[in-house]
């Protein structure tokens, strides 16, 4: 989905059905009801935590989300949480940290990151 100040042309039907859509993600991001099926992550990328909690580490943990899914996700994935957590908040996110050579490589082509000019600094796991 395209953020809406990308968009040129939209018809007032295509604007409402696009502001639903919106609408129905907040409101289940504010009333915790993330299901990360739903938004086409891996069970897999989720290895080291219990199945029921993968929902709220999709909420309280967006830090450590982005960063998994970038060192390990699919195409799809990532493309999937920079929808999920937002291009700003995901660009803050991965300029910040030390990350591996795919998520780098990831970080550059989806968001035009170029994190080999910033300082070194140690991911808090490794």
């Amino acid at each position: 989905m395209l953020p809406l100040y990308k968009i040129q042309e939209v018809t007032s039907k295509d604007f409402i059905q696009q502001l639903t859509r919106l609408l129905r993600e907040v409101n289940s991001i504010l009333t915790n009801q993330i299901d990360f099926k739903n938004l086409g992550l891996r069970r897999e990328l989720f290895w080291d935590i219990n199945e029921v909690d993968i929902d709220k580490t999709l909420i309280e943990s967006d830090e450590w989300v982005i960063v998994r899914v970038f060192e390990y996700g699919n195409l799809e994935e990532i493309a999937a949480v920079i929808h999920l957590y937002g291009e700003r908040n995901s660009k803050e996110i991965l300029k910040l940290l030390s990350l591996r050579p795919m998520a780098r490589s990831m970080a550059k082509l989806f968001l035009d990151i170029d994190t080999n000019t910033k300082e070194e600094r140690p991911l808090y796991f490794k």
